[in-house]
Formats: C-alpha cells, structure tokens, sequence
C-alpha cells in the first residue's frame, strides 16, 4: 500500500479511521501546523497539516479526539482502485466509480465557482475548479457506540 492511498470507509494510508494523535504521528510525523476547525454545526476538530505533502488529518474533539477526516490536495497524489484520482476529469471519475458499484452521485455548484461531487455511499467528496479536480475530502463520523460514516 502506497503511503496516501485511500481506503475507503477504513483509512488513509496506514491510519485507520479512530486512531489517536499519537498513531497519526507514529504514521505520518509531526504535522508542519495545526488548529482547530470549527464546523457549521458546532463540530470542532484539531487539524493537522501536513504541509509538504498536502493533506490535513482532522480529529473530532467531541469524541475522543480520534482521526476522523482527511483533506487531500493533488500535491499528496492519492491512489484509489489503482487510479490516481487527481488525473481524472468529472466524466471519468463517474466512471471510475459506477465500475466500482457506486452510483448515487449529488452534484453541487457553490456561488464562487467550485463543483462538488459526492458519492454517498463511498462517504467521499471531490472539488472541482475550471474542470480540474483541486481536493478529495473523506472520513467518519464518531458516537460513543460505533464509528457511522459520512461525507463533508
């Protein structure tokens, strides 16, 4: 497994989704920033940065500040499937994942110009600006039970 592959609904790379802060840094390092995130709905996360390779690991706060979430920008060169996803248009990635049995797909275009893609059945998003893909956005969401998975 390369580094920043992502594995869906499990991890990323070789962190799985709950780990601690201190298996994150075990994993990937002393991140180069951190800070703290608060969601639309009064979420907070600690994020860290990892400045060089270009993702941020955020850990819920709310439940034992675990690795929740994580923020890929095509300087991390991501592996899904065998594909780089950074190399794949829209109409490509659709494909790419209808190939993979998902097929629910929600669209969105944002007022300053960004698409979204999700898949929710994958819990992942893809950002898109000018017709190139700038980000990959995937996780899970805590409870004290279970780990129940979601997409930003």
């Amino acid at each position: 497994m390369k580094a920043f592959d992502i594995r869906l609904q499990e991890g990323f790379g070789g962190l799985k989704f709950g780990a601690t802060v201190q298996e994150a840094e075990a994993c990937f390092g002393v991140p180069d920033e951190t800070d703290l995130f608060e969601g639309p709905d009064g979420s907070e996360a600690v994020v860290w940065h990892y400045l060089d390779y270009g993702f941020s690991l955020f850990f819920d706060r709310e439940e034992r500040e675990v690795f929740s979430t994580v923020e890929l920008d095509a300087q991390t060169d991501p592996r899904l499937w065998g594909e780089n996803l950074f190399s794949l248009n829209e109409k490509e990635l659709k494909a790419l994942f209808r190939q993979n049995g998902y097929t629910e797909i929600d669209e969105e275009r944002h007022p300053w110009g960004e698409k979204r893609i999700t898949f929710d059945e994958a819990h992942i998003d893809f950002y898109f600006e000018n017709g190139r893909m700038v980000s990959i956005n995937f996780g899970v969401m805590l409870t004290s039970e279970v780990l129940k998975l979601f997409s930003n």
